[in-house]
């Protein structure tokens, strides 16, 4: 008997436990990548194939993956034609607010909001603008979440990396928000410690006891030692968090005068650790092919702004850098990205 043939005749849990043992990793990895499925990641699907259809829930039961990677691989997975979802035939939809980094709310806001308003989803302080929200306008939000008996999903990972005598906010804490707020956060961002992948959710108990639910059921749990790990964590000093301002205050003001030296349009964030940066001065047709002739030509990774919008086109004069990183790698770009400047 062939080795082939022996794999097809094993219980089903030690053929995934075979074949999964090299590919695991990759599903993890999978999510960040821009181009289509690799040969590894089609394997681990045919194996999921073998057993039934490949839903969300087989993925998150059979790789252990997060829920947002789950949510990630399924959009990548619906696309390549290898999964077919069903959609919600009722009248739901996503409505989005396009915020440009440091804009204020408008009426776009109160425009977003209506009686089949469930839930309002946002990031502060913000990726990729670096927004921070200000009370005036959390206490607007919680005004339209009050009035449309809506939910606030606030997402707060970069809390600690604030600038310009920023401020960070938890929605939650408004007056009549406590009941209605679902705080997201996590290790990742604030101990540098993005692999481990363990985070929490802040809810009243009925949304909780729902949220520990789905989460059971797609990711059972986060690594026990991590998480004992990121206790300890949680009670570093105060001082922790001051230094860690203080650091990427540094590295920020030390790559906006990079970007800006080489013709960049820089938004300076207030918050979390990206740059937004305009680039229709350099005369590339849109975004994908500037950050392509970035890698390509310069030597220097930049984020398609594209890819942070409901319609590509509202990102395509835009590029998103990071700055945390060391000055080695920041005096690495500043000399590559002047010849960006010399050829533009």
């Amino acid at each position: 008997m062939t080795q082939a043939a022996a794999s097809e005749n094993l219980p089903p849990g030690e053929l995934l436990g075979r074949e999964f043992s090299t590919a695991i990793v990759m599903f993890h990895e999978a999510v960040g990548r821009l181009m289509g499925l690799s040969a590894v990641e089609r394997k681990c699907i045919d194996v999921l194939r073998r057993l039934g259809p490949v839903t969300a829930g087989t993925i998150g039961e059979h790789t252990g993956l997060t829920t947002g990677a789950v949510t990630g691989l399924m959009d990548r997975l619906e696309k390549a034609g290898y999964v077919r979802r069903e959609r919600d035939p009722g009248d739901r939809r996503k409505v989005v607010v396009h915020l440009l980094p440091n804009e204020q709310l408008d009426a776009q806001l109160a425009a977003a909001f209506g009686p089949k308003t469930k839930a309002i989803i946002l990031n502060t302080p913000n990726n990729p603008t670096g927004k921070v929200f200000e009370r005036a306008e959390f206490e607007r939000i919680r005004d339209l979440c009050l009035h449309w008996n809506a939910f606030a999903i606030t997402d707060e990972i970069y809390e600690h990396m604030l600038y310009d005598g920023a401020k960070h906010i938890s929605l939650a804490t408004l007056d009549g928000m406590r009941d209605r707020t679902i705080t997201i956060n996590a290790l990742s961002k604030t101990y540098s410690v993005t692999g481990w992948r363990v985070g929490w959710a802040i809810a009243p108990p009925e949304v909780t006891a729902a949220i520990r639910k789905v989460h059971d059921f797609l990711t059972v749990g986060a690594a026990a030692p991590l998480q004992e790990a990121g206790a300890v964590a949680m009670g570093s000093p105060a001082s922790y968090y001051e230094s860690l301002s203080g650091e990427y205050l540094v590295r920020r003001d030390r790559l906006l005068g990079i970007l800006t030296n080489a013709g960049f349009r820089c938004f300076k964030p207030r918050g979390a650790y990206y740059i937004m940066t305009d680039i229709a001065d350099f005369g590339f047709p849109d975004d994908v092919a500037f950050a392509k002739y970035l890698v390509s030509e310069i030597g220097v990774a930049a984020v398609p702004g594209s890819s942070f919008y409901k319609n590509p086109a509202s990102g395509r004069t835009q590029v998103r850098f990071t700055f945390c990183k060391t000055e080695k790698t920041f005096q690495a770009a500043e000399e590559r990205l002047a010849k960006l400047k010399k050829s533009a």
